[in-house]
């Protein structure tokens, strides 16, 4: 990958990241959060199979295993944490705080996977702490949401480490589709099991709900995680979460 071409993906896999916060709020008023992050990813999964069919495919279990792990922690619990945590918090709130991937994808591949990093990168991940308190503007209080968002990071972080790992021996946009698939499944289950699921247009229009689910289905989900997908396998999984 060229750099220019990475700096361009990243650019936009930045943008649409930081547009996912504000437009996961307002599916908030119609939708219940994990059932809305359900339909976002079974949505995406599923257009998007008709257009991978003939692309090469897992051959064995392993392969397809790989991408349902991916698609737990990467669809499932990042995207379910970060929905959950703006029941309580703000959105910018829970944006800064599920993004501490990279923190944690440092701390997660030295203690798991046995990567070594240099000091000034351990330095990294004790600065990158410190500026979470300082954006939060040192008011960082202990709820539910706080905790959801943290973990989203850790998830994300993880994720991060095992598509850098895995996913160059798959197909970029099927790991896409399936991952998404598996990880809505995840939620639309834990829907029926946490929450009260429900759609209501009482509170906001027809359009704007439809124009909120498009954006999450084809921006949000399709776009932007085949990009990322895409710059994991040709670069260095740190140094790009880090962005």
């Amino acid at each position: 990958m060229t750099k220019a071409r990475f700096i361009i993906f990243i650019l936009i896999t930045t943008i649409i990241g930081g547009l996912n916060f504000p437009m996961g709020k307002l599916g908030l008023e119609f939708s219940s959060p994990l059932l809305l992050m359900a339909v976002r990813f079974i949505g995406a999964g599923l257009i998007m199979l008709p257009f991978i069919l003939k692309r090469p495919h897992p051959k064995t279990w392993h392969g397809w295993l790989q991408i349902a792990i991916i698609g737990l922690f990467q669809s499932a619990f990042v995207m379910g944490g970060i929905i959950l945590s703006m029941k309580t918090i703000t959105s910018s709130s829970s944006s800064i705080l599920s993004s501490t991937n990279p923190i944690w994808s440092i701390v997660i591949g030295s203690i798991c996977f046995g990567l070594r990093y240099h000091k000034y990168q351990w330095l990294g991940v004790f600065i990158g702490f410190v500026g979470v308190f300082i954006t939060l503007g040192f008011h960082f209080q202990l709820q539910i949401g706080t905790v959801y968002g943290l973990l989203a990071g850790v998830a994300w972080g993880l994720a991060t480490l095992l598509s850098g790992r895995w996913g160059k021996a798959l197909d970029v946009w099927v790991m896409t589709a399936y991952q998404m698939v598996f990880g809505g499944l995840v939620l639309l289950l834990a829907s029926l099991l946490m929450e009260h699921p429900y759609f209501s247009f009482e509170h906001v229009s027809v359009a704007k709900a439809v124009f909120v689910l498009l954006w999450l289905i084809f921006v949000s989900s399709i776009a932007m995680f085949a990009i990322w997908f895409y710059v994991l396998q040709h670069y260095d999984p740190q140094k790009a979460s880090s962005y």
